[in-house]
């Protein structure tokens, strides 16, 4: 009876011990998948963080890079108001950035306000759309009138220094004598070259006459 006693205590020692060490093992499952399910997901977080990191990078270059063409194009555009629209569009470009490219594009905006002063198109037309373009830009509404003043400036001293109608048709009729000249006394080459040289002269003063006049009616209107 005591031997039997004894058995079924060992049973359930038994049984205990087991069941104890199957709790244990189990929790350690459920700690080790918790850990895995945890490890996943921060992977998962900093995998989203990173790709929404290189979207928003992606899409400031791109702004900043079409930022850059449309400042880089304005020789094609009427006015600066083009590329103070492709500015605005880059506010989230960080202002360093926007304040480096108008220093390095500075000169750019100078000529081409002359470019377009000279063209006939009157300050008053152009300078909202410059100033919108260096504010936009990051740097103070003034610079634009600063840009103006130098842009003005250049463009009286292009007047001053160009020659009256006169004297530019006395230039174009001495320069096209010397061609006419040394096109004539070229020894070597074949009569039917120097004909057409000849011919390709007269063309070419011909359209520097008519250019002259144009720029010539011009000044007379602007007086």
């Amino acid at each position: 009876m005591f031997e039997f006693i004894l058995f079924v205590l060992m049973v359930y020692a038994a049984y205990r011990l087991c069941r104890f060490l199957y709790r244990r093992a189990r929790a350690s499952v459920l700690r080790y998948r918790t850990a895995r399910q945890a490890a996943a997901e921060k992977h998962r977080q900093q995998m989203q963080r990173e790709a929404e990191r290189q979207q928003a990078a992606a899409k400031v270059n791109q702004a900043a890079r079409l930022m850059q063409l449309a400042l880089l194009q304005l020789r094609h555009s009427p006015d600066f108001r083009r590329a103070a629209t492709f500015a605005r569009q880059a506010q989230h470009v960080p202002v360093a950035f926007r304040r480096r490219q108008f220093r390095r594009l500075r000169p750019l905006l100078v000529e081409h306000l002359v470019t377009r002063l000279q063209g006939g198109t009157a300050v008053e037309q152009l300078l909202p759309g410059l100033t919108d373009l260096v504010t936009a830009l990051g740097v103070a509404a003034y610079e634009a009138d600063y840009i103006r003043i130098e842009g003005e400036g250049r463009l009286q001293q292009h007047i001053e220094a160009r020659p009256g109608f006169a004297a530019q048709m006395r230039q174009l009729q001495s320069e096209h004598q010397r061609r006419l000249e040394a096109i004539r006394n070229l020894s070597d080459v074949a009569p039917e070259l120097r004909e057409q040289l000849l011919e390709s002269e007269q063309q070419r003063f011909r359209e520097r006459l008519l250019a002259a006049g144009d720029s010539g009616a011009g000044s007379e209107a602007d007086q």
